[in-house]
């Protein structure tokens, strides 16, 4: 297994309420697409990450929406995807 992609993480506006988390998207997507997923101010890291068996790593930054990634990301963005390493 191994993959890479792109994402966002903050507050995801949610049908019942808002979550924090991440969303992911194919590396051909701009990240300011899904900006308007989030509160408004609450997204804390956009960036890219690639992922293997062993974890998820996230790296890098969003210059269309001015935010980097930070260490918390790789929690995030592991729930996104579904990685056995980071289920709750």
């Amino acid at each position: 297994m191994y993959g890479q992609g792109k994402y966002v993480s903050g507050e995801i506006i949610t049908e019942t309420g808002i979550v924090d988390g991440a969303i992911v998207i194919p590396e051909t997507v701009p990240h300011t697409t899904i900006r308007h997923c989030f509160t408004p101010g609450s997204i804390t890291g956009a960036g890219f990450f690639t992922y293997n068996e062993a974890g998820v790593n996230t790296y890098g930054e969003s210059n269309s929406l001015g935010i980097g990634s930070c260490d918390a990301d790789e929690i995030w963005v592991g729930r996104a995807i579904s990685h056995p390493k980071y289920q709750r």
